[in-house]
């Protein structure tokens, strides 16, 4: 399984956020920097493990898009097999989260 973390310590703005996602997973230059657009990338990253560590100044910043991030997270690890995608709030301990969301739970 491939693992990532995205560190999202002093993120506050959407555009840094997707640049952020797009760094960290090495996303292609067309990606088009938006919640269905990162749907699209994730929907196709099977046996993937996604940490987005640091999130709560970002939850902060931006409450509303962060619930989107979270609620779009979901659903493309619901319909994407082996796709885990984890909230945790210190990146030392990623396996210390506060939202997961995987195929089997929710």
């Amino acid at each position: 399984m491939r693992e990532y973390v995205i560190d999202l310590l002093g993120v506050e703005t959407k555009d840094r956020l997707h640049q952020r996602i797009a760094e960290a997973l090495e996303l292609p230059e067309y990606y088009g920097n938006n919640l269905d657009a990162l749907h699209d990338m994730l929907t196709e990253m099977a046996e993937t493990r996604i940490t987005f560590a640091n999130y709560l100044q970002a939850d902060i910043a931006m409450t509303g898009y962060m619930d989107a991030l979270r609620r779009m997270c979901r659903n493309a690890s619901e319909e994407t097999p082996d796709l885990v995608i984890a909230f945790a709030d210190d990146e030392e301990d990623t396996d210390d989260y506060d939202y997961q969301y995987t195929t089997e739970t929710e």
